[in-house]
C-alpha cells in the first residue's frame, strides 16, 4: 500500500458510522506507522490520533473504516506533543542524503507493508529529473534516520533502478 493513500482519508468507526476525522499525517518510528494523526490539538481544542494494530481497521477508496474495539485518542496538545511529535517523524518532507552526505532529494511517498512495516522510500530528486527518469525508489533496509534526516547507506549513484521509476527516458527506452 501507498502511505499517500491514506492523507486526508476520512476515519470512521466501521459499526456505526461516527465519523473522527480526517488524517492529516503519518507518524513514523523505528521504519514503522507508529501514529495516525487526525489533529495536532490546539488552544480549545485537543489532538487526536490512532496507534492502529493491522487488524484494528479496513480501508476503502475513500475512508478508514475502525474496528469496534479500535479507539481514537484524545489527548492535550502539549502531551501529545511530547509522547507522539517529539518521538516520532512524519513521513512527509523529509530530506535524504546518500552516505557521502550529498543530497538526494524528499520523501514523497512510502509503500508500506500490512504489518506498517515501510518497503522503500519514494523520493523526489527535482522536478525535471522526476520528469526525465522518475522518482528513486529506494529500499528502506537500506536508509537510517538520525538528527531530523533519512540518510542512505550508499552513494546515490548506487541507487537500484526497479523498472518502476517512471520518466520519459524509461518510456522511450522501452
Amino acid at each position: 500500500m501507498r502511505a499517500s493513500f491514506l492523507m486526508n482519508m476520512r476515519v470512521e468507526k466501521e459499526s456505526t458510522g461516527r465519523f473522527y476525522g480526517l488524517i492529516q499525517d503519518v507518524r513514523i518510528k523505528d521504519d514503522k506507522i507508529y501514529a495516525i494523526v487526525l489533529t495536532e490539538g490546539g488552544t480549545f481544542q485537543k489532538a487526536a490520533y490512532l496507534q492502529l494494530n493491522p487488524g484494528d481497521y479496513r480501508t476503502d477508496y475513500n475512508s478508514l473504516k475502525l474496528k469496534d474495539d479500535a479507539e481514537v485518542i484524545h489527548e492535550k496538545s502539549k502531551v501529545f506533543q511530547e509522547k507522539i511529535i517529539n518521538n516520532t517523524h512524519s513521513l512527509y518532507g523529509l530530506m535524504m542524503y546518500d552516505v557521502d552526505n550529498r543530497k538526494i532529494g524528499k520523501v514523497r511517498d512510502v509503500t508500506v507493508s500490512r504489518n506498517h512495516q515501510i518497503l522503500e522510500y519514494e523520493v523526489s530528486k527535482s522536478f525535471f529529473e522526476d520528469i526525465n527518469v522518475g522518482f528513486s525508489l529506494i529500499p528502506a533496509d537500506q536508509v537510517k534516520f538520525r538528527d531530523g534526516k533519512l540518510y542512505y547507506e550508499l552513494r546515490v549513484e548506487d541507487i537500484p533502478l526497479t523498472g518502476r521509476e517512471g520518466g520519459i527516458v524509461n518510456r522511450l527506452w522501452e
